[in-house]
């Protein structure tokens, strides 16, 4: 059993912790003469330590929930938080061993061994005595078991392995007296596997919220509110922005409570709408106006609600909104103008869901003026 100091790396790898490690496994079995690393291991934690399986599910659900209820933006930053602690739980944080946590190198000579806490250890396998195994409480430990030949048998050297990545695999190096090589066939499967279904995972569900998508016409109008929903959606088969006025237009509103992933169709006439507006078909469209909700300001009524089957009252409050409408080019996406618009309709609704506060809504005709400048330029 051989002591090596730690090596100083020259460089950007003293600050890489994964290739700092690895460069001085090397060096370490190199200097040690016991060949090169053929395969490394690592301490880590299991899913039943500390509560990380608690942790996946708690962060996943919340996740979800900020992603669908409140900002897909923080949805995304509150998972990348838990895996990012998850991580640094299981393959940072000490295991309990006094060592603190080990990377262990196996070489064709021996073991290469980095602990958190101490000095860095060689191994030959003329020194390791063997793979000892006991009970405790319910799970099996697995410990290598390695002595001073130098000193002549003297103190033993206990390092635990069972919370090892590849325990097997290092097992049987320890066994047969010559490391076990990495099965780079499976390993390339896995990574091939996981990087498709990463692809296919950002593509459906994160990089629609960043990318405007391409996408074929639909069979109805109502279709087209994928135009507006996320980060919008292009039509390259329909026509284009040209020609003389009217150019059809169809207006779109955000669903509420949806943090823009979904729109549904809105009126911009109570009756006949005017040229322009009433286009059914999706291949004569040329514009889309997504309106939302981005503001609300003064107090407008009070309105009062009696349960139909009891005697409780709600009462809730309408405040004036303010919309934003965003006109874009069906074909292209692009936006061609933008404009603010307060809603005065602040008549009480008939019936109302779950709503702490009510909104004024956006009037047709309101829209419809809004819109005109683009309908009719």
């Amino acid at each position: 059993m051989r002591q090596v100091g730690p090596r100083q790396l020259p460089g950007p790898l003293r600050w890489i912790g994964p290739l700092r490690r690895r460069a001085e496994m090397a060096e370490l079995a190199e200097r040690a003469g016991i060949g090169p690393v053929r395969r490394r291991y690592r301490t880590r934690r299991t899913m039943a330590s500390r509560g990380l399986g608690w942790l996946v599910f708690g962060g996943a659900l919340a996740a979800a929930t900020v992603y669908v209820n409140l900002s897909a933006t923080f949805g995304y930053v509150i998972a990348a938080t838990v895996i990012g602690l998850f991580l640094y739980l299981v393959y940072r944080l000490d295991t309990g061993d006094p060592a603190g946590w080990y990377h262990i190198g196996a070489a064709d000579g021996g073991l290469v061994l980095i602990p958190k806490y101490g000095t860095p250890t060689v191994l030959p396998w003329a020194s390791i005595a063997g793979v000892v195994e006991h009970r405790a409480g319910t799970e099996s430990v697995f410990e290598v078991q390695a002595v001073d030949a130098a000193a002549g048998g003297g103190r033993p050297m206990f390092v635990r392995i069972d919370a090892m990545t590849g325990r097997g695999a290092l097992i049987r190096s320890i066994l047969d007296r010559t490391p076990v090589r990495p099965p780079v066939v499976a390993r390339a499967v896995v990574a091939g596997v996981l990087a498709v279904v990463l692809l296919v995972t950002a593509w459906l569900v994160f990089l629609p919220d960043f990318i405007v998508r391409s996408e074929k016409l639909p069979g109805d109008v109502d279709g087209l509110a994928r135009a507006c929903e996320r980060a919008g959606a292009k039509f390259p088969d329909a026509p284009r922005l040209a020609g003389p006025a009217p150019h059809p237009i169809r207006a779109f509103a955000e669903v509420d409570d949806q943090n823009g992933r979904e729109y549904g169709p809105m009126s911009v006439a109570v009756k006949d709408p005017p040229p322009g507006y009433g286009v059914t078909s999706p291949r004569e469209i040329q514009l889309v106006a997504c309106v939302r909700r981005t503001g609300s300001g003064a107090t407008l009524d009070n309105c009062v609600y009696r349960e139909q089957l009891g005697s409780d009252v709600k009462t809730l409050t309408m405040r004036s909104a303010t919309y934003t409408v965003d006109v874009y080019e069906l074909r292209s996406h692009r936006r061609v103008g933008s404009v603010r618009v307060t809603g005065d309709d602040g008549d009480c609704p008939t019936y109302v869901g779950d709503d702490d506060e009510l909104y004024s809504e956006l009037d047709p005709d309101d829209l419809r003026a809004a819109l005109d400048p683009y309908v009719n330029r």
